[in-house]
C-alpha cells in the first residue's frame, strides 16, 4: 500500500507536483502496490491525472482525510480477495 501526495518534492528537490509521476511509475510495475493520492485539491484535474495513472483512491484532505484507514483497509481486503469488487 502506497499513500501519495500530489504536492511531493522530487528527487532532485526542484520540481514539485511529482506525486503524480511517482504514481504513474509504480504502478507501471507488474504486481503493482495498492496506491491512494491525497490532495488538497479535489477539483481540476488532479483527480481525472490521478484516475488516469492508475490510483486506486483519490482522498480530498480538507473532508475526507479521516477515511484513509477504512478506505486502505477495504482496498487491500479486495486485494486479498476478501470482499468483491
Amino acid at each position: 500500500l502506497v499513500v501519495l501526495d500530489i504536492h511531493m518534492p522530487s528527487t532532485d528537490g526542484v520540481r514539485i507536483d511529482n506525486g503524480t509521476e511517482v504514481l504513474r511509475l509504480i504502478k507501471a510495475r507488474v504486481n503493482a502496490p495498492i496506491a491512494i493520492m491525497l490532495s488538497n485539491y479535489s477539483e481540476g484535474p488532479y483527480r481525472a491525472r490521478s484516475e488516469q495513472f492508475g490510483a486506486d483512491a483519490f482522498l480530498d484532505k480538507s473532508h475526507e482525510f479521516e477515511q484513509l484507514a477504512d478506505i486502505a483497509e477495504a482496498l487491500l481486503k479486495r486485494r486479498r480477495g476478501l470482499t468483491s469488487a
